[in-house]
């Protein structure tokens, strides 16, 4: 029956149950490719926070800059899901409207009642109680396509500039979560890796050496805090 294809209460149900968790990354736990643990936005902010602590202001805004734009796509997707997923779903299932909301953004125009809307309108109209419903519904949907392409940029924006601030490491943020995770040969600079400088280095002598290493950078790091950025 093609009753069983509309976002009635029979056919919304079975699709959230086989739905389970999303697909989807979460993207404000940008993927920092160099460690075993995501860098989240409370990372980021915490960093940001010990720069303006040491008087560097530049590099605190880059932190804060990148955390920002991580918190700008889940945001926006809550914003779009609260107006159009909500007003779609009350179309077509009243009695599921904040989990029929979710789900409706998530399957975009792959949505069964979205494809029958355009398909068949007679039909759909006759269900939803008219073809300004049946409009209304397909509006609704549309802006959720479009606002889900927004949120794609902002989260593919987030992750440009965590990659790029990664790479510049100007505060040795990565470099020291790749010691404290031991992972020493990622936290070796390249040209010193491919040029073979540890090539002779193995067992406890490579460990003492990152022991030494580490100590050194940690030094480092102090003293130009206490510097501070102009200096």
């Amino acid at each position: 029956m093609k009753e069983s294809k509309l976002g009635g209460k029979k056919h919304g149900m079975v699709l959230i149950i086989s739905v389970g968790k999303k697909g989807d990354k979460d993207p404000t736990h940008v993927a920092d490719p160099d460690t075993k643990k995501k860098a989240s936005i409370d990372d980021y902010l915490q960093e940001a926070e010990s720069m303006r602590g040491a008087g560097d202001s530049v590099n605190a805004r880059r932190f804060s800059d990148v955390a920002s734009a991580m918190q700008r796509g889940p945001a926006y997707e809550q914003s779009i899901i609260d107006r159009h997923g909500r007003e779609a779903s009350s179309i077509v299932s009243p009695e599921g409207t904040g989990e029929y909301a979710q789900l409706l953004y998530d399957e975009g125009r792959q949505s069964p009642d979205y494809m029958e809307a355009k398909r068949d309108p007679e039909y759909f109209s006759d269900y939803v109680g008219g073809d300004d419903q049946r409009r209304a519904f397909i509006q609704a949907m549309n802006a959720l396509h479009h606002g889900k392409q927004k949120v794609s940029d902002y989260d593919s924006r987030a992750q440009d500039m965590a990659q790029q601030l990664r790479e510049d490491d100007p505060t040795k943020f990565f470099l020291d979560r790749r010691m404290k995770e031991g992972d020493f040969v990622k936290a070796i600079p390249p040209e010193v890796l491919g040029g073979g400088i540890l090539a002779g280095l193995g067992g406890s002598a490579l460990t003492h050496f990152m022991a030494w290493l580490t100590n050194r950078l940690e030094q480092d790091r102090q003293s130009q805090s206490e510097r501070g950025p102009n200096e």
